[in-house]
């Protein structure tokens, strides 16, 4: 099972930092940062963010998913 570390990793992969990226996907920043410095869990996060993150990386919601749990 991936880490909210192992998700931003391929963010950064993907060219972006935090910053870059929630500007990317249209969330602020202020939830981004709560997501991802205070340990929350993704997938207690609302659907819409979610689905933003998934979509910023150019995956489905099941594919985030599945990454996720691989």
């Amino acid at each position: 099972m991936k880490t909210m570390n192992d998700l931003e990793n391929l963010i950064k992969e993907r060219g972006y930092n935090l910053l870059s990226f929630s500007a990317y996907i249209d969330v602020p920043q202020t939830t981004i940062y709560n997501l991802f410095r205070r340990n929350k869990d993704i997938e207690n996060t609302s659907f819409r963010v979610y689905r933003a993150i998934a979509e910023g990386l150019d995956m489905t919601s099941d594919e985030l998913y599945r990454w996720m749990h691989s």
